[in-house]
């Protein structure tokens, strides 16, 4: 910005701290004391506990009970937990911290920023990405935090300097601005929206979240973001190049989906990272959402590369080998073992919208936001509107207004525009937060009747099951799949029950000859404790009753331990004597056995 600029901006920026001075002291001057209460005033407030009471002092807390509880509260006093305090060197990779410089050090760097973005700034940052990429010796760790933030910076002012131009072609009459404007289109930026650069900053961004290094996570989505909307103002160009150029760029971020998952994960993870990263973890959402909405709806049948780990067996074969082989390939006996192993596999699928918006509806993301309105009295115009944009599309686009309702959040909300403290009601935004809340409120009430158990949860988070509840009125049916029954072994062909256990045994005995034995054991002890059993049962029959014994004459029915044993015994035999033949006979045979007969043996 030239000099003329710098002042205009400025006295914008005085005006509004005037303006919200002044709204600060109004809201004072509603509970400001005055001569007739300089005597002074303190109450006791009952508390839940028996026998114990609160004090609050001055006059105006005798106005109503909310005024006063309002006092009450904010003299309490946390108490952290001590810490062990840990020695955190000092850093100087703080690229969220303003900094103010003078008039003749700005219109310097005005220049240089102008002067570099026309004529160095593609062969250095280029030069850079390739010293990056290829690990020189004269690269350090930083240098690729730092060159991701200037990446951002330079992009930011391009996007400046191009707006004031299309501000001033508007305002001037002659066409020589926007002759020059047309000229430069997007090419004096052309080297960082290469794929490389995009293939830099994908790995960068993944290994700083898994390594939790926040703040150069913070450069790598200042960067992205800024990637983002230079983008976006490539697709509003009116030259058919910068067009096709965004359109493609598009198509390659928005295909990857593991670059879906990585915003949300940066969303997600916010927890006292500083408002620096909350400021540019919301942003970047807020934007990478929009655009892929506006893009998803100019392309309907938009395609996104999907990857997960499939689990693939290796299928088993056997070693043909002939009785006079003398040896077996080594691969051959590799592959006879089954070998489970996951393996990357890429699919794709069409892309839905909805489905993908959903899962920014969860109570971490939600809280990234809370945690961020929280500082609205600091926002300005934009960053309260991501906020609100946010908040609408819980509510009302995806229609889970349930998700924010919170005591806190209304809590929030309240104070934002009713007080105290509230927003500037000259604020262009403060009219959308009001009609917001009013919104909210009324949806809140009206499914409170429908569902009293809301005023329970309003004092906790929203799990997926207590919100499908809320929303339904009943819990969701989850459906027990019943394991599905053993294959059964069919013997065809006409044969006797001996030549069927028989053709059984063949077949267990070429793959499972671990599991024959078993069954062998199993039977045998069944059998053998089943007799045991009906033996003691008989004889205390005869000590009860003596005159039931004899019973001469008259049929008797076979016992069930007699006939299971006989079954165990013919069964045990059966296998005993086919296990025996078969283990007499050379393994050469037995695996010529696996062409079936003409009757087909066994089909499972």
């Amino acid at each position: 910005m030239d000099q003329g600029q710098l002042q205009k901006q400025g006295s914008n920026e005085l005006g509004s701290l005037l303006a919200k001075e002044k709204n600060m002291h109004r809201s004072y001057a509603k509970n400001a004391p005055s001569r007739h209460n300089r005597f002074g005033t303190m109450i006791w407030v009952k508390r839940d506990e028996p026998g114990k009471v609160s004090t609050v002092s001055g006059q105006d807390s005798l106005k109503d009970g909310q005024h006063t509880l309002s006092k009450m509260d904010q003299s309490k006093k946390w108490n952290r937990p001590k810490q062990r305090s840990r020695e955190v060197p000092q850093a100087n990779d703080r690229f969220d911290v303003p900094v103010s410089l003078t008039n003749n050090a700005n219109t310097h760097v005005r220049a240089f920023v102008e002067e570099f973005l026309d004529s160095g700034f593609n062969p250095l940052f280029n030069h850079v990405r390739r010293a990056i990429e290829r690990e020189a010796d004269r690269v350090f760790e930083m240098h690729t935090q730092q060159f991701f933030y200037l990446t951002s910076w330079f992009l930011e002012a391009e996007r400046v300097r191009r707006r004031k131009k299309q501000e001033a072609e508007k305002r001037s009459k002659n066409n020589k601005i926007a002759e020059t404007f047309e000229a430069d289109s997007f090419a004096l930026i052309a080297s960082v929206l290469t794929q490389e650069t995009f293939v830099l900053l994908n790995r960068f961004m993944q290994d700083r979240l898994d390594m939790k290094a926040w703040r150069e996570l913070n450069a790598g989505t200042l960067c992205f973001t800024q990637i983002l909307l230079i983008v976006q103002d490539m697709a509003e160009s009116s030259l058919e190049e910068d067009q096709d150029i965004a359109e493609n760029i598009q198509n390659r971020i928005f295909y990857e989906e593991t670059t879906h998952d990585r915003i949300i994960a940066i969303l997600r993870g916010y927890k006292d990272q500083g408002f620096g990263y909350l400021d540019s973890c919301t942003e970047l959402s807020h934007v990478f959402l929009r655009m892929l909405e506006r893009y998803s709806r100019e392309n309907v049948d938009l395609q996104v590369r999907s990857k997960r780990r499939a689990r693939k067996k290796r299928k088993q074969k056997a070693a043909a080998v002939d009785q006079d082989a003398t040896a077996i390939d080594e691969d051959a006996a590799s592959e006879v073992e089954d070998v489970a192993e996951a393996e990357r596999v890429s699919r794709e699928r069409k892309f839905d919208f909805n489905r993908f918006a959903v899962k920014f509806m969860t109570q971490s993301c939600i809280d990234t936001f809370v945690a961020f309105t929280k500082f609205y009295s600091d926002l300005n115009t934009e960053q309260l509107k991501r906020a609100h944009r946010f908040f609408h599309r819980v509510a009302f686009k995806q229609e889970l207004s349930v998700m924010l309702f919170r005591i806190d959040i209304f809590a929030l909300f309240n104070r934002m525009v009713k007080g105290p403290e509230p927003l500037d009601r000259t604020s262009p935004i403060y009219g959308e937060w009001d009609e917001l809340v009013r919104q909210l409120i009324r949806r809140m009430v009206k499914k409170m009747r429908e569902r009293p158990e809301l005023a329970v949860e309003m004092l906790f988070s929203k799990i997926p099951s207590t919100v499908f509840y809320l929303e339904n009125g009943y819990e969701k049916q989850t459906m027990s799949s019943k394991p599905r029954a053993p294959a059964a072994l069919e013997v065809r062909g006409a044969m006797s029950r001996e030549e069927q256990i028989g053709v059984v045994v063949a077949a267990l005995y070429e793959s499972k000859l671990e599991s024959v034995d078993w069954v062998m054991k199993v039977m045998s002890n069944a059998a053998s404790e089943r007799q045991s059993w009906e033996a003691e049962s008989a004889a205390r029959r005869v000590e009860n009753d003596p005159t039931s014994g004899s019973t001469e004459g008259q049929a008797k029915a076979p016992s069930i331990g007699k006939w299971a044993f006989t079954l165990a015994s013919s069964f045990i035999d059966i296998l005993g004597s086919r296990l025996s033949r078969y283990r007499r006979t050379s393994h050469s045979h037995v695996q010529r056995r696996q062409t079936p007969p003409p009757y087909d043996p066994c089909r499972l």
